[in-house]
Protein backbone atom coordinates (compact mmCIF):
# COMPACT_ATOMS: atom_id res chain seq x y z
CA UNK A 1 0.00 0.00 0.00
CA UNK A 2 1.34 3.46 -0.89
CA UNK A 3 1.92 6.25 1.62
CA UNK A 4 -1.05 8.11 0.11
CA UNK A 5 -3.28 5.06 0.57
CA UNK A 6 -2.12 4.72 4.19
CA UNK A 7 -2.95 8.37 4.83
CA UNK A 8 -6.34 8.03 3.15
CA UNK A 9 -7.20 4.94 5.18
CA UNK A 10 -6.07 6.58 8.43
CA UNK A 11 -8.11 9.71 7.81
CA UNK A 12 -11.15 7.65 6.88
CA UNK A 13 -10.90 5.56 10.07
CA UNK A 14 -10.44 8.71 12.16
CA UNK A 15 -13.53 10.31 10.66
CA UNK A 16 -15.58 7.18 11.26
CA UNK A 17 -14.47 7.09 14.91
CA UNK A 18 -15.34 10.76 15.40
CA UNK A 19 -18.77 10.34 13.84
CA UNK A 20 -19.53 7.16 15.77
CA UNK A 21 -18.70 8.87 19.07
CA UNK A 22 -20.75 11.94 18.19
CA UNK A 23 -23.86 10.00 17.11
CA UNK A 24 -26.17 7.86 19.23
CA UNK A 25 -25.67 4.23 18.21
CA UNK A 26 -28.62 2.44 19.81
CA UNK A 27 -30.98 3.72 17.11
CA UNK A 28 -29.63 0.88 14.97
CA UNK A 29 -31.40 -1.54 17.34
CA UNK A 30 -34.66 -0.74 15.53
CA UNK A 31 -35.97 -3.77 13.66
CA UNK A 32 -35.12 -3.84 9.96
CA UNK A 33 -38.12 -4.20 7.68
CA UNK A 34 -38.26 -4.56 3.91
CA UNK A 35 -40.73 -4.09 1.08
CA UNK A 36 -40.64 -4.47 -2.68
CA UNK A 37 -40.57 -1.18 -4.59
CA UNK A 38 -40.99 -1.95 -8.27
CA UNK A 39 -38.72 -4.97 -8.04
CA UNK A 40 -36.10 -3.53 -5.64
CA UNK A 41 -36.00 -4.44 -1.96
CA UNK A 42 -36.02 -1.31 0.21
CA UNK A 43 -35.01 -1.41 3.86
CA UNK A 44 -36.78 0.76 6.43
CA UNK A 45 -37.31 1.06 10.19
CA UNK A 46 -40.14 2.52 12.26
CA UNK A 47 -39.80 4.06 15.73
CA UNK A 48 -42.11 6.12 17.91
CA UNK A 49 -45.70 7.13 17.31
CA UNK A 50 -47.67 10.09 16.05
CA UNK A 51 -47.65 11.93 12.72
CA UNK A 52 -45.25 10.19 10.30
CA UNK A 53 -41.85 11.67 9.46
CA UNK A 54 -39.83 9.92 6.73
CA UNK A 55 -36.05 10.49 6.86
CA UNK A 56 -33.89 10.25 3.72
CA UNK A 57 -30.10 10.12 3.96
CA UNK A 58 -27.29 11.50 1.82
CA UNK A 59 -25.01 9.96 -0.80
CA UNK A 60 -22.93 6.93 0.33
CA UNK A 61 -24.62 6.89 3.74
CA UNK A 62 -27.55 5.04 5.24
CA UNK A 63 -30.38 5.95 7.61
CA UNK A 64 -28.35 5.67 10.82
CA UNK A 65 -25.29 7.61 9.66
CA UNK A 66 -27.35 10.72 8.95
CA UNK A 67 -30.36 10.53 11.24
CA UNK A 68 -29.41 8.90 14.56
CA UNK A 69 -29.46 12.11 16.61
CA UNK A 70 -32.57 13.47 14.89
CA UNK A 71 -34.41 10.21 15.53
CA UNK A 72 -33.68 10.44 19.25
CA UNK A 73 -35.19 13.92 19.27
CA UNK A 74 -38.26 13.17 17.14
CA UNK A 75 -39.42 9.72 18.18
CA UNK A 76 -41.08 10.76 21.48
CA UNK A 77 -43.40 12.96 19.40
CA UNK A 78 -43.57 11.47 15.89
CA UNK A 79 -43.55 8.16 14.07
CA UNK A 80 -40.02 8.17 12.62
CA UNK A 81 -39.53 6.11 9.46
CA UNK A 82 -35.91 5.71 8.37
CA UNK A 83 -35.12 4.54 4.86
CA UNK A 84 -32.02 3.22 3.10
CA UNK A 85 -32.14 4.57 -0.46
CA UNK A 86 -31.86 2.09 -3.32
CA UNK A 87 -28.19 1.58 -4.14
CA UNK A 88 -27.26 2.23 -0.49
CA UNK A 89 -27.01 0.47 2.86
CA UNK A 90 -29.20 -2.60 3.23
CA UNK A 91 -31.50 -1.79 0.31
CA UNK A 92 -31.23 -3.41 -3.11
CA UNK A 93 -28.57 -2.23 -5.53
CA UNK A 94 -29.76 -2.69 -9.11
CA UNK A 95 -27.00 -2.63 -11.73
CA UNK A 96 -29.11 -0.56 -14.10
CA UNK A 97 -28.58 3.18 -14.63
CA UNK A 98 -32.28 3.64 -15.35
CA UNK A 99 -33.25 2.24 -11.94
CA UNK A 100 -32.32 5.44 -10.09
CA UNK A 101 -33.25 9.11 -10.48
CA UNK A 102 -36.98 9.78 -10.07
CA UNK A 103 -37.45 6.12 -9.14
CA UNK A 104 -35.78 7.03 -5.82
CA UNK A 105 -38.62 9.50 -5.27
CA UNK A 106 -41.21 6.91 -6.21
CA UNK A 107 -39.71 4.55 -3.62
CA UNK A 108 -40.89 6.95 -0.90
CA UNK A 109 -44.43 7.08 -2.32
CA UNK A 110 -44.40 3.29 -2.64
CA UNK A 111 -43.31 2.95 0.99
CA UNK A 112 -46.17 5.19 2.07
CA UNK A 113 -48.58 3.02 0.09
CA UNK A 114 -47.05 -0.10 1.66
CA UNK A 115 -47.57 1.33 5.17
CA UNK A 116 -51.00 2.77 4.44
CA UNK A 117 -49.82 6.36 5.02
CA UNK A 118 -51.79 8.98 3.12
CA UNK A 119 -49.55 11.96 3.99
CA UNK A 120 -46.21 12.39 5.77
CA UNK A 121 -43.52 14.89 6.56
CA UNK A 122 -40.51 14.02 4.38
CA UNK A 123 -37.05 15.23 5.40
CA UNK A 124 -33.91 14.63 3.36
CA UNK A 125 -30.30 15.64 3.71
CA UNK A 126 -27.95 16.23 0.75
CA UNK A 127 -29.00 13.57 -1.79
CA UNK A 128 -32.07 13.00 0.37
CA UNK A 129 -32.84 16.69 -0.01
CA UNK A 130 -33.06 16.21 -3.77
CA UNK A 131 -35.61 13.46 -3.18
CA UNK A 132 -37.65 15.49 -0.68
CA UNK A 133 -37.90 18.54 -2.96
CA UNK A 134 -38.64 16.45 -6.04
CA UNK A 135 -41.35 14.67 -4.11
CA UNK A 136 -42.84 18.03 -3.09
CA UNK A 137 -42.94 18.89 -6.79
CA UNK A 138 -44.41 15.68 -8.23
CA UNK A 139 -46.30 14.21 -5.25
CA UNK A 140 -47.47 17.33 -3.37
CA UNK A 141 -50.70 15.70 -2.19
CA UNK A 142 -48.72 13.06 -0.29
CA UNK A 143 -46.72 15.51 1.83
CA UNK A 144 -47.47 17.34 5.05
CA UNK A 145 -44.17 19.17 4.54
CA UNK A 146 -40.75 18.78 2.93
CA UNK A 147 -37.37 19.47 4.49
CA UNK A 148 -34.21 19.80 2.41
CA UNK A 149 -31.05 19.79 4.49
CA UNK A 150 -27.69 20.85 3.06
CA UNK A 151 -29.22 21.26 -0.39
CA UNK A 152 -31.61 23.55 -2.19
CA UNK A 153 -32.28 24.23 -5.85
CA UNK A 154 -29.18 22.67 -7.40
CA UNK A 155 -28.05 23.75 -10.86
CA UNK A 156 -25.56 22.40 -13.40
CA UNK A 157 -22.76 24.49 -11.93
CA UNK A 158 -23.27 22.85 -8.54
CA UNK A 159 -23.30 19.38 -10.05
CA UNK A 160 -20.23 20.15 -12.15
CA UNK A 161 -18.34 21.12 -9.02
CA UNK A 162 -18.75 17.94 -6.99
CA UNK A 163 -20.07 15.11 -9.20
CA UNK A 164 -16.76 14.56 -11.10
CA UNK A 165 -14.91 14.47 -7.78
CA UNK A 166 -17.30 11.82 -6.47
CA UNK A 167 -16.91 9.79 -9.65
CA UNK A 168 -13.13 9.90 -9.28
CA UNK A 169 -13.40 8.58 -5.73
CA UNK A 170 -15.76 5.80 -6.76
CA UNK A 171 -13.51 4.78 -9.63
CA UNK A 172 -10.58 4.60 -7.24
CA UNK A 173 -12.68 2.33 -5.03
CA UNK A 174 -13.26 0.03 -8.01
CA UNK A 175 -9.63 0.12 -9.21
CA UNK A 176 -7.71 0.21 -5.91
CA UNK A 177 -10.27 -1.11 -3.40
CA UNK A 178 -10.11 2.14 -1.41
CA UNK A 179 -13.67 2.89 -0.18
CA UNK A 180 -14.99 6.33 -1.08
CA UNK A 181 -16.44 8.67 1.51
CA UNK A 182 -16.67 8.36 5.29
CA UNK A 183 -19.23 5.53 5.05
CA UNK A 184 -17.87 3.60 2.09
CA UNK A 185 -18.01 0.25 3.87
CA UNK A 186 -21.67 0.39 4.85
CA UNK A 187 -22.97 -2.42 2.65
CA UNK A 188 -22.45 -0.16 -0.35
CA UNK A 189 -21.35 -1.04 -3.87
CA UNK A 190 -19.37 1.47 -5.94
CA UNK A 191 -21.10 0.69 -9.22
CA UNK A 192 -24.56 1.17 -7.70
CA UNK A 193 -23.38 4.45 -6.20
CA UNK A 194 -22.15 5.54 -9.62
CA UNK A 195 -25.60 4.91 -11.07
CA UNK A 196 -27.20 6.94 -8.27
CA UNK A 197 -24.70 9.75 -8.77
CA UNK A 198 -25.36 9.88 -12.50
CA UNK A 199 -29.05 10.33 -11.78
CA UNK A 200 -28.70 13.41 -9.56
CA UNK A 201 -29.64 15.77 -12.37
CA UNK A 202 -32.92 13.90 -12.85
CA UNK A 203 -33.81 14.54 -9.21
CA UNK A 204 -33.23 18.30 -9.16
CA UNK A 205 -36.02 20.85 -9.49
CA UNK A 206 -36.08 23.85 -11.82
CA UNK A 207 -36.89 27.47 -10.87
CA UNK A 208 -40.34 26.90 -12.35
CA UNK A 209 -40.81 23.79 -10.22
CA UNK A 210 -39.72 25.70 -7.13
CA UNK A 211 -42.02 28.64 -7.77
CA UNK A 212 -44.96 26.23 -8.08
CA UNK A 213 -44.34 24.48 -4.73
CA UNK A 214 -47.31 24.78 -2.40
CA UNK A 215 -46.23 22.28 0.23
CA UNK A 216 -44.62 23.84 3.34
CA UNK A 217 -40.85 23.64 2.75
CA UNK A 218 -37.94 24.11 5.14
CA UNK A 219 -34.42 24.50 3.76
CA UNK A 220 -31.74 24.12 6.42
CA UNK A 221 -27.96 24.24 6.09
CA UNK A 222 -24.81 25.03 8.06
CA UNK A 223 -23.24 28.47 7.87
CA UNK A 224 -19.99 26.85 6.67
CA UNK A 225 -21.63 24.67 4.01
CA UNK A 226 -20.25 25.49 0.56
CA UNK A 227 -23.59 24.39 -0.97
CA UNK A 228 -25.62 27.10 0.73
CA UNK A 229 -25.97 28.97 -2.56
CA UNK A 230 -28.48 26.37 -3.73
CA UNK A 231 -30.63 27.16 -0.68
CA UNK A 232 -30.50 30.86 -1.53
CA UNK A 233 -31.66 30.12 -5.08
CA UNK A 234 -34.53 28.03 -3.75
CA UNK A 235 -35.64 30.88 -1.50
CA UNK A 236 -35.40 33.35 -4.39
CA UNK A 237 -37.56 31.14 -6.60
CA UNK A 238 -40.10 30.37 -3.87
CA UNK A 239 -40.22 33.07 -1.16
CA UNK A 240 -42.50 30.95 1.04
CA UNK A 241 -39.64 28.54 1.75
CA UNK A 242 -38.45 28.89 5.33
CA UNK A 243 -34.65 28.95 5.69
CA UNK A 244 -32.70 28.10 8.85
CA UNK A 245 -28.91 28.41 9.07
CA UNK A 246 -27.06 26.37 11.70
CA UNK A 247 -24.13 28.48 12.85
CA UNK A 248 -20.62 27.04 12.69
CA UNK A 249 -21.53 23.79 10.90
CA UNK A 250 -20.54 22.48 7.46
CA UNK A 251 -22.04 19.92 5.10
CA UNK A 252 -20.80 16.89 7.04
CA UNK A 253 -21.53 18.19 10.53
CA UNK A 254 -24.88 20.01 10.29
CA UNK A 255 -27.09 16.91 10.46
CA UNK A 256 -25.40 15.81 13.68
CA UNK A 257 -25.74 19.18 15.44
CA UNK A 258 -28.16 19.52 18.34
CA UNK A 259 -29.45 22.76 16.80
CA UNK A 260 -30.38 20.86 13.63
CA UNK A 261 -32.45 18.28 15.53
CA UNK A 262 -34.14 20.99 17.58
CA UNK A 263 -34.97 23.00 14.47
CA UNK A 264 -36.65 19.98 12.85
CA UNK A 265 -38.64 19.19 15.97
CA UNK A 266 -39.84 22.79 16.21
CA UNK A 267 -40.71 22.86 12.49
CA UNK A 268 -42.80 19.70 12.57
CA UNK A 269 -44.48 20.69 15.83
CA UNK A 270 -45.41 24.13 14.51
CA UNK A 271 -47.05 22.58 11.46
CA UNK A 272 -48.98 20.06 13.53
CA UNK A 273 -50.14 22.73 15.98
CA UNK A 274 -50.99 25.16 13.16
Amino acid sequence: MTHRSNCTASLRVLLLVILSVASPTHVSAAQDQYFDSDGVEIRYTIQGGGPPVILLHGFTGNYETYWARVTETLRPHFQVIGVDARGHGKSGKPDDPDAYGVQMVKDVANLMDHLGIEKAHVAGYSMGGYVALKMASIYPDRLLSAVSGGQGMVNNEDLGRFVPRYHAGLQRWIDEQVPFGPWGELDNDPKALQHALNSFQLMTISPGDASALHVPVLAIHGSLDDRSGSTNRLKAAQPNVEVIVIDGEDHLSTFNAEAFSSALLNWFRSLQEG
